[in-house]
């Protein structure tokens, strides 16, 4: 009896956290900065958003086709009620500026991070308030290769909550839009604008004038935060201290994941980035440790005793995989893959750390209806907000998503943060460091 008591109670506990998370964002959404937004959402519905009682409590579970209720690190969530949030959410305002994307997504998930970074900056230097999501594309890279609207894979409710100081993401409108035409499958539109000179778009502007520009622009902006000669936006700051996250059915993936594994109490990442293309690269020779066996001598090296008994591995194995089974005699990508199988089948440190992977494996295994379908996106999605979930990071100085993590935990107050290099790890992100570390490969 007492336990059974014991257990009601911790999950009644667990659910008025969620309720109150779910109302808190609510309250938020409603009362909004814009009267506008507020009207146009009572005229969306006439009986406003409640959270509902669920008809079942579902914590940590990774199997988002059998219930669309659901409880983790985002509090209370139901599929159903939130996406009647985000169609509110997402009413685009008339009478503030709005802008469409005028191209298509580059480079790998990090560099499309850039990308959209460089857009928001660039539409806060310009007082534009609002994009049109579908314009908004992130690629599937190494996978299906297909371009998919933003919203699909990140929290666009979370992110308009922080409007003035983020721009809105809105749906296309034919009538407030009418220079520009979204057409095409939901998860992969099309854009054609309707105006012959880009120059005279108004409904909505055309933005961005070439396909680089918006993560030139962003790179710019790195260098002279990093040269001491401006300060950080608040739009990059927001989205790194949380504003720009997961969507909540991706979100669930990773609870689900963290719950599997029993590794809520905290658990070390390390982004082993030694797939075939690394070893290629020319830059920055003196930093790389291209030997998955030389990373994990000096981690066990650097830490005797294991700070933590699970330790997540991030890497592309798909690209290790298809190098090792080519034509190429590649001896050390063999090596590496031999390495890292007998890691995860023995564990570290004489086999008191269990070793897991996440990212597109997990992502292929969801079963959820997009992001097993779009598995490489999804994956590395996954992998980064692990990443900075973690307890203990350790990645490396050449690479971008290494630093990027790193960047984002500084912002959080997370500063357990490594890099290995030749013969040692050492610690990037000190108490007393005022910066974050800098990519410079």
């Amino acid at each position: 009896m007492l336990i059974a008591f014991l257990l009601t109670f911790i999950s009644l506990g667990v659910l008025s956290i969620c309720y109150f998370r779910a109302a808190i964002e609510t309250r938020d959404f409603k009362s909004g900065s814009s009267s506008q937004l507020a009207k146009q959402f009572r005229s969306f519905k006439s009986e406003q958003y409640h959270a509902q009682k669920p008809k079942k409590l579902v914590l940590n579970s990774t199997n988002t086709s059998t219930s669309s209720n659901y409880c983790g690190t985002l509090g209370w969530f139901s599929l159903q009620d939130y996406e009647y949030r985000k169609k509110a959410s997402m009413i685009p305002l008339s009478n503030v500026s709005t802008i469409a994307y005028s191209h298509g997504p580059f480079g790998g998930f990090r560099n499309q991070y850039m990308t959209l970074t460089g857009i928001m900056l660039g539409m806060r230097e310009k007082n534009f308030s609002q994009v049109i999501a579908p314009s908004i594309k992130w690629k599937d890279l190494f996978g299906t290769n297909q371009r998919l609207r933003h919203d699909l894979f990140f929290d666009v409710v979370h992110w308009n909550s922080f409007y003035p100081v983020l721009p809105r993401f809105v749906e296309y409108d034919k009538n407030l839009h009418p220079d520009v035409n979204i057409f095409g499958k939901y998860e992969t539109p099309s854009l054609r604008w309707k105006v012959q000179n880009l120059s005279k778009a108004k409904q909505p502007y055309a933005f961005g004038d070439t396909g680089l520009q918006a993560q030139n622009q962003y790179k710019q902006y790195v260098k002279r935060v990093t040269e001491g000669k401006q300060e950080r936006n608040s739009v990059d700051l927001k989205m790194m201290q949380g504003a720009f996250r997961p969507h909540p059915s991706l979100q669930r993936i990773i609870d689900g994941f963290i719950a599997k594994h029993g590794i809520e109490d905290g658990y070390l990442a390390l982004h082993a980035r030694v797939e075939p293309d690394m070893q290629k690269h020319n830059m920055c020779l003196d930093l790389k440790v291209k030997n998955f066996t030389d990373i994990i001598t000096s981690l066990e090296r650097k830490f005797a005793e294991p700070p933590f008994t699970t330790l997540l591995i991030l890497f592309n194995r798909g690209i290790l995989e298809s190098e090792v089974n080519g034509k190429d005699n590649n001896v050390l990508a063999k090596h590496n893959l031999q390495e890292i199988n007998n890691a995860v089948e023995r564990g570290l440190w004489n086999g008191k750390v269990k070793v897991v992977e996440a990212g597109v494996e997990l992502a292929k295994q969801s079963g959820h209806e997009v992001y097993s379908k779009y598995y490489s996106l999804s994956g590395s999605i996954i992998d980064f907000f692990l990443a900075v979930q973690s307890s203990i990071f350790i990645g490396t100085e050449v690479s971008s998503f290494s630093v990027d993590v790193e960047i984002t935990r500084f912002f959080r107050g997370m500063k357990n943060n490594y890099h290995y290099l030749p013969d040692q790890i050492v610690l990037t992100t000190p108490d007393d460091s005022r910066n974050p570390p800098r990519f410079k490969c």
